[in-house]
């Protein structure tokens, strides 16, 4: 399990131990923190969307944004992920970031600036988002930037520190065989097999 939810779980289970200390019958804590966590973890996509202002496209930027699908169907293809949804955020530091349930229940945020940016600029930011999402990096980090989405940003500075430097370099090496493999044409098979990027 990734440092960033290992870190979620060792406080829900301090939170139970609390209550348990204040008089809370250990099943009903048990219960109450697993409750809370399944929250969290069910909202933590919806949170992270709403951080960035996601928003219906204008008539203007329907054709870019067709583009983007057509770019991130052939990089998840080669990625062998299923192909995420595409969303406009007015708030998205990176040109695209990945907001993740699961590796089959994506979204990919883009910014208006990369709408407006080149092929090759553009596939270089989407092979990277679907890179966090082939590696299960964007479900860690949208499950830990949950708390931050509600105004809670050194808890989830906190959660991310752990394996950050990692995770950046598995999701850099396995965005610049993507790109590779998309440059190239989409291939037919997944051009990185699932466990191989563990492997980087």
């Amino acid at each position: 399990m990734p440092l960033p939810l290992l870190l979620l779980a060792g406080g829900d289970a301090l939170v139970a131990c609390v209550l348990v200390v204040l008089g809370v019958p250990p099943v009903a804590a048990g219960a109450a923190v697993a409750v809370l966590a399944l929250v969290h973890v069910r909202s933590a996509a919806r949170l992270v969307l709403r951080a960035h202002a996601v928003r219906r496209p204008a008539s203007d930027e329907e054709g870019a944004l067709d583009e983007v699908r057509d770019t991130l169907r052939a990089i998840a293809a080669a990625a062998g992920v299923p192909a995420p949804e595409v969303r406009i955020g007015e708030v998205c530091d990176r040109g695209a970031s990945a907001v993740a349930r699961t590796r089959r229940a994506a979204t990919v945020v883009v910014s208006p600036r990369l709408l407006r940016t080149g092929p090759a600029a553009r596939r270089t930011a989407l092979t990277r988002a679907i890179a966090d999402i082939a590696t299960g990096d964007a479900v860690v980090v949208t499950v830990a930037s949950a708390p931050g989405a509600v105004g809670l940003t050194a808890l989830t500075r906190i959660l991310l520190r752990p394996g950050s430097r990692r995770r950046e370099d598995v999701a850099v090496a396995l965005a610049e065989r993507l790109n590779d493999a998309v440059g190239a044409g989409s291939p037919q098979l997944p051009a990185v097999p699932y466990r191989e990027f563990l492997r980087v």
